[in-house]
């Protein structure tokens, strides 16, 4: 299995970035409070997997994987941004 990070691929981290920018263009602190913990979060899952050479996955990944095996709507969307970004 490859621990190599795949830009193409979508990552939490890109939501992080998406909302911080939001957030500073409409002044919401809120957007950019919660971008970067999704952006710090995506750092250090990936600065672990490649430390480590392991697939750990972080708090926010397990959490997030749990939602996507019991909800359709985010499998679609998830599989939409997959295409956005391959």
């Amino acid at each position: 299995m490859s621990h190599e990070l795949n830009l193409k691929q979508w990552h939490h981290g890109y939501l992080g970035i998406a909302l911080c920018l939001i957030g500073i263009l409409g002044s919401r602190t809120l957007f950019v409070v919660l971008g970067l913990i999704l952006l710090i979060d995506d750092v250090v899952q990936h600065a672990v997997q490649y430390i480590t050479r392991t697939e750990w996955a972080s708090p926010l990944h397990r959490a997030y994987s749990w939602v996507y095996g019991r909800v359709a709507l985010v499998r679609r969307v998830n599989n939409w941004l997959d295409t956005l970004f391959s």
